[in-house]
């Protein structure tokens, strides 16, 4: 995979990593399908995020991940299934964010709008993201992920408990983990002064931080590529490493 960091412009303003051109050809049938997929649901917007939308996705490997943005005061938050069929990723993510979640009444920080503004295309309607005002490194960018991890693991630790099936549990070990890498990096983002979510940039730079540290984050490199179903030893690890960041976050 060929990670990169974000492009930041002569006024510190994040560029989005994200283009139509980039995507591979590969991809774009089932693109198509993702489209239709959302169209009964009468979405404003649907984008595209993620590798396959970078350009550096792994065919087999990468999963592709997409949101359409409902209408002011229509639809909620939810999931759709869709199967893989004999397309060329790993597992497919999409989702329906309502109105609210990308533009909030309070007009506070919304992870929505950022990932819209910087690292997204839109596949089908209007773009958002044009009139979105652009972004520049900040403690809200961070704070995202440190203000989610401990419920993200408790989250993960409920669902591999409650499941016997291997696949179910390798999909939550590789959710898991890639929330605990991407943490990580929240952790020490503002002091480096740059952006990535690609997961082998986040590491290097979080280790470079925390060196004592080092194992424990490529384990979790490890698993969020190849992701483990032994039920006990990824407790093991939330209860240890993710004690810690958990404990790092909080401080943060």
């Amino acid at each position: 995979m060929k990670s990169r960091f974000w492009s930041i412009d002569d006024k510190g303003y994040l560029l989005n990593d994200a283009d139509w051109d980039k995507i591979d050809p590969l991809y774009h049938s089932l693109i198509e399908r993702v489209v239709r997929a959302y169209l009964p649901y009468n979405p404003h917007s649907i984008y595209l995020t993620g590798s396959i939308s970078r350009g550096i996705a792994v065919p087999y490997q990468s999963d592709l991940d997409a949101f359409a943005v409902a209408h002011p005061g229509k639809g909620e938050h939810c999931s759709i299934p869709m199967s893989l069929e004999d397309s060329a990723v790993s597992d497919i993510q999409l989702e329906v964010w309502p109105w609210e979640y990308v533009f909030p009444e309070d007009r506070a920080f919304s992870i929505g709008a950022f990932i819209i503004k910087t690292h997204s295309v839109c596949l089908y309607g209007k773009d958002l993201g044009e009139g979105i005002a652009p972004y520049t490194l900040t403690s809200e960018i961070a704070k995202d992920d440190l203000r989610h991890i401990d419920s993200d693991i408790k989250e993960a630790l409920k669902a591999i408990r409650l499941t016997s099936s291997q696949e179910s549990i390798r999909y939550w070990c590789k959710r898991i983990m890639k929330n605990i890498i991407r943490t990580g990096f929240s952790l020490v983002m503002l002091e480096e002064g740059c952006f990535t979510r690609d997961l082998d940039l986040c590491c290097s730079v979080f280790i470079r931080h925390y060196p004592q540290q080092k194992k424990q984050m490529k384990r979790a490199l490890l698993w969020a590529k190849n992701p483990t179903a032994s039920i006990e030893v990824i407790e093991a690890f939330l209860r240890d490493f993710g004690h810690w960041l958990m404990q790092k976050a909080s401080e943060t």
